[in-house]
């Protein structure tokens, strides 16, 4: 397929793609850093058990560079990473609040969780409060994106903040450029940790 579009000859904008291929343009964020972000500021906060909360892994993926970056903050704190910490769940609502299910049921004893993106995050707490878990006293619980949903969550969710809508304006800036006969361009989003209520602070429990 992109074989097919480059014989095309238009520019073509790949966002949220590792994708290496020197005739496309990509925006993205670094999400391998986005998750490490996450798992520190968690590890930061006391927590040494922590839950990842995501869809099917595939590499390449957004959500595997995310998971790599959960594995990096646990190394350099020292922490062994444990399969039984993953729980696989649907990128959406229903996905998150069965995952809470599943983190009960099997016991493992984590005192937070990172969910790969807000949508999974926000089921997680509803599902957790629904198990009588109380978020974030009992767990804590950070998300991925930063989107509307994020503050109306109860509590509100602490997460990582990406530029989606900056992400849309560079895509479409590279293809103005592109067409009057700019270079091959990478660009890479910065990110940032949204503190909100979702999260404790354990060493200080």
């Amino acid at each position: 397929f992109l074989e097919e579009i480059k014989q095309l000859g238009i520019p073509v904008v790949l966002v949220d793609s590792y994708i290496e291929d020197q005739y496309f343009h990509r925006v993205n964020i670094n999400d391998r850093y986005g998750g490490y972000l996450a798992a520190k500021y968690l590890i930061d906060k006391g927590h040494r058990r922590i839950a990842f909360v995501a869809e099917k892994l595939r590499e390449q993926g957004v959500l595997h560079e995310r998971f790599l970056g959960y594995r990096d903050a646990l190394a350099e704190a020292g922490i062994t990473f444990a399969e039984q910490w993953v729980y696989e769940a649907d990128v959406s609502y229903q996905g998150g609040f069965e995952a809470a299910e599943e983190i009960v049921r099997r016991g493992n004893g984590e005192t937070a969780a990172f969910a790969a993106a807000d949508i999974i995050a926000v089921g997680l707490i509803n599902g957790l409060k629904a198990q009588h878990v109380a978020v974030p006293e009992e767990l804590s619980v950070i998300g991925f994106d930063d989107v509307p949903l994020a503050v109306m969550s109860f509590p509100e969710l602490t997460t990582v903040h990406q530029d989606v809508w900056e992400k849309g304006r560079q895509a479409a800036r590279i293809v103005i450029e592109a067409g009057e006969g700019g270079k091959k361009r990478d660009v890479t989003l910065p990110l940032k940790i949204v503190e909100r209520e979702s999260v404790q602070d354990i060493k200080q429990a």
